[in-house]
């Protein structure tokens, strides 16, 4: 499994679509829990309000992305009309996910260079106006498709430059962040990593820190708690937890457990009442 569909397959990627028509006027959405948003915007002229910054307006048929929680507004000129689909989107903020430090609080993407989501923006807009049953299901599932696209998009393109999603699509440390995640319960070491790198342990760790923004061992660190954290939820027995996400003994997994969570393992599945 690569890198990326790692990530989605441990933090559960959730859209909510809540609506698909036309915009007429001025639609604000707040800022809310960690949670997202997508617009996908067809056709029509639409401006994009966001407090602090400047109006920016939009000409041609677009993806607007929020992979976080940010209030903003679309506002369409003289009740001109838009036909847009509109969703909210849940990246595993709160369980944790890393995979969006460092990228910018919003993308736009015209479909004119993106036309490998020509085709799925119809499908879109053609399940959206059918209103015929499974749509809603149909409409979510093609969204998360949607967004694996322009996560590819990001990753392939270079659109960010620093972060876990740009250090995915790094020729020189993305093999090595395969490997860091599928198997978190290994002796990982900086010379290690710097090996699976082919550079030198000093070289590495600036490389690392530089891209990333966290130490190789912090990062390490966090993936493995929050490795650790999903996997309560899903009902893995707290015994097996220190090997599975690398740690030598309950103590040292429980004591950063706590350090990182403010709770205790067994407190933490006990507040999930499974």
């Amino acid at each position: 499994m690569d890198t990326l569909s790692n990530f989605l397959e441990r933090y559960s990627l959730r859209t909510s679509v809540f609506y698909s028509g036309n915009l007429c006027g001025q639609s604000h959405f707040a800022s809310s829990m960690d949670i997202g948003h997508i617009h996908v915007i067809e056709s029509g002229n639409v401006e994009l309000l966001i407090p602090g910054k400047k109006p920016l307006k939009i000409h041609e048929a677009s993806v607007i992305f929020f992979p976080s929680s940010t209030e903003h507004s679309l506002k369409t000129p003289n009740y001109e009309s838009v036909n847009l689909v509109c969703s909210t989107i849940d990246l595993g903020f709160q369980e944790g996910n890393q995979i969006f430090k460092g990228m910018p609080d919003f993308f736009v993407i015209s479909l004119l260079d993106f036309p490998e989501l020509k085709n799925t923006m119809a499908l879109l807009f053609s399940e959206g106006v059918k209103n015929q049953p499974g749509s809603t299901k149909s409409i979510n599932l093609l969204l998360e498709y949607f967004v694996i696209l322009l996560l590819r998009h990001v990753i392939q393109h270079e659109l960010i430059t620093q972060g876990v999603l740009a250090a995915l699509g790094n020729k020189e440390i993305g093999s090595l962040m395969l490997k860091l995640h599928q198997s978190p319960e290994e002796n990982w070491t900086i010379e290690k990593m710097g090996r699976e790198a082919g550079m030198s342990r000093t070289k590495f760790a600036n490389f690392f820190k530089h891209h990333l923004g966290d130490t190789p061992l912090d990062y390490l660190t966090n993936w493995r708690l929050t490795l650790a954290k999903k996997l309560i939820t899903q009902g893995v027995p707290l015994k097996l937890l220190p090997e599975k996400v690398g740690y030598a003994s309950n103590i040292a997994f429980t004591r950063a457990f706590q350090k990182k969570f403010s709770v205790t393992p067994s407190k933490y599945k006990s507040s999930l009442n499974i």
